[in-house]
């Protein structure tokens, strides 16, 4: 097929082309392409009729569902903007996304598992930005119920839903994700249709992949769960088996009984799937593929799955470049994969530069900086943050530093900024600094992170209490539990008397670095 930059046109062609092929698993339900575009035009109608128009941004709070998919592509159709709330933050966390971005619209469940969203769901649609609350499962108090939403599609002809869809452009943003910055706020990244599209029909052009099948058990306000496997699938004409949420031995038994062929999980996930009891017994042959991406991989890792598949791949991405900028080629031998970051996706510029700009010379290491249709559009209501990074000249600094191999391949360094990676998630050490030092036991606060086995990263607290205060670690770590998602939770808290001071009077956070450099070898802490 050819290449659109429209989301909605992706989905349009399978849904003519290959319209009894399965599309979406999810549960018990299976939805092939014709239903799934119907569906998806269904939705549309609902939002023009509650008053969405290009350019507007709905915010909505969901698991990984049909429902929410059906959302995301509605919205695609109608040239207006996902804005993902993650059910794993808590109030005050939600609350900062919703003012941000402002939404028209708020959508959200009524609750999942063990946690009732209600409440917090009625706060944040109390916002005079917000026109229209509408909840996707159960009843919330003030809120249209999903019955009432989907009925509104019949107000809107075929007519006019085409009207609007003509008028969309690969510009347009189909989704604002945010994401840490070191400034301690995370930012939204708009994030263009047609540069989440550009993303995987490059990674297409290398690895096409017959009868694509892929499990998405990512949340959906992160790049993740919402481009990463879904967009690749749309884009080969695949299916997705969708999780509300990760099971080590559930997910395993979806990849093996609907026979996927794709796999793309953290690297904690990975070594979850490998460390379980029912890993040896599942067939998963089918497996023509496997990408690591988001953290470090383990070369002991990468030799355990060589039991499944040699065909492994490393990427690397951020959601500012909407997903992968660079990936290992065909071919790489799974040996060498652990230490690669891989080489520019087709149509992806990439260079290694210095504090000058300037590039590095073979075999140096250098600021990662990338150029092409991938980049963001910038970060919303935030010109300065965007400035910042992206130049002139277009140009993306990533603050990730690293190496260019003789052949072509990059090797990852570090990161120049002191956010770091998690399971797959991006963390500011600020934005939990400031949560324990809200504690009036404690005068200050440092965050590091080390090198962790099961999650690429971790981060450990140092706290210094007030001269009369008094803070235990548990007591930090439950306050941490209350505020922040638990991504976000230190793994290990260290309470002093006075931490390390550069001769600015800043911690001296190298030093502390240095001092747990080794601080999460030992084997109990890969449990979760």
């Amino acid at each position: 097929m050819s290449s659109p930059d429209r989301i909605g046109d992706v989905l349009a062609c399978w849904a003519g082309k290959t319209p009894d092929a399965t599309a979406v698993v999810c549960g018990r339900r299976r939805v092939d392409y014709h239903g799934l575009h119907c569906l998806v035009d269904e939705y549309a109608k609902a939002l023009i009729a509650t008053g969405i128009e290009r350019g507007d941004r709905v915010a909505v709070l969901t698991t990984t569902r049909l429902e929410a998919f059906g959302i995301f592509y509605a919205l695609c159709r109608l040239g207006a903007a996902w804005v993902g709330l993650n059910p794993r933050h808590r109030h005050e966390e939600l609350a900062y996304v919703v003012e941000d971005s402002q939404p028209s619209v708020l959508l959200g469940m009524h609750g999942f598992e063990d946690r009732v969203y209600s409440s917090d769901l009625a706060d944040l649609a109390a916002r005079p930005w917000i026109r229209e609350a509408v909840a996707m499962t159960g009843e919330i108090e003030g809120f249209a119920t999903w019955a009432a939403f989907l009925a509104r599609a019949e107000q809107v002809s075929d007519d006019v839903l085409a009207d609007q869809q003509r008028a969309v452009d690969g510009e347009d943003a189909a989704c604002v994700v945010y994401t840490s910055g070191s400034t301690g706020k995370p930012k939204g990244a708009m994030l263009p249709q047609r540069g989440l599209l550009a993303v995987q029909q490059a990674m297409t052009a290398w690895y096409p992949i017959e009868d694509f099948c892929a499990i998405v058990n990512f949340p959906m306000d992160h790049v993740g769960g919402l481009t990463d496997i879904a967009l690749l699938s749309l884009v080969q004409g695949g299916t997705v088996v969708l999780m509300e949420r990760h099971d080590t031995e559930r997910s395993l038994e979806l990849m093996e009984r609907e026979g996927a062929t794709f796999m793309f999980q953290t690297v904690g996930q990975c070594l979850d799937y490998v460390n379980s009891d029912g890993f040896g017994d599942r067939n998963l042959s089918s497996l023509q593929y496997i990408l690591w991406g988001g953290e470090p991989i383990p070369a002991e890792l990468v030799e355990r799955w060589r039991s499944v598949t040699d065909n492994q791949a490393a990427g690397y991405g951020l959601t500012e470049s909407c997903g992968a900028m660079t990936v290992t080629p065909p071919g790489t031998h799974p040996s060498a994969v652990a230490g690669l970051i891989g080489q520019p996706l087709p149509g992806v510029e990439v260079r290694l530069v210095d504090d000058r700009s300037q590039v590095v010379e073979l075999g140096q290491t250098g600021e990662i900086v990338m150029r092409g249709p991938t980049t963001m559009l910038g970060y919303l209501n935030r010109p300065d943050a965007s400035a910042e990074a992206i130049d002139a000249e277009g140009w993306l600094r990533t603050g990730d530093l690293a190496v260019e191999q003789p052949d072509g391949n990059l090797a990852f360094v570090g990161r120049r900024k002191e956010m770091f990676k998690t399971g797959g998630y991006s963390v500011c050490p600020r934005e939990i600094e400031t949560v324990l030092e809200d504690h009036p036991g404690v005068d200050l606060a440092a965050v590091v992170a080390a090198p962790h086995p099961r999650f690429g990263e971790a981060g450990c607290a140092f706290v210094s209490p007030t001269p009369d205060g008094v803070a235990e670690p548990g007591e930090l770590e439950e306050l941490c539990r209350v505020r922040l998602a638990n991504y976000k939770v230190p793994k290990r808290f260290v309470i002093r008397s006075d931490l390390p001071k550069l001769s600015s009077g800043k911690v001296d956070k190298r030093q502390l670095a240095g001092e747990i450099c080794n601080l999460f070898a030992d084997p109990q802490e890969l449990s979760p």
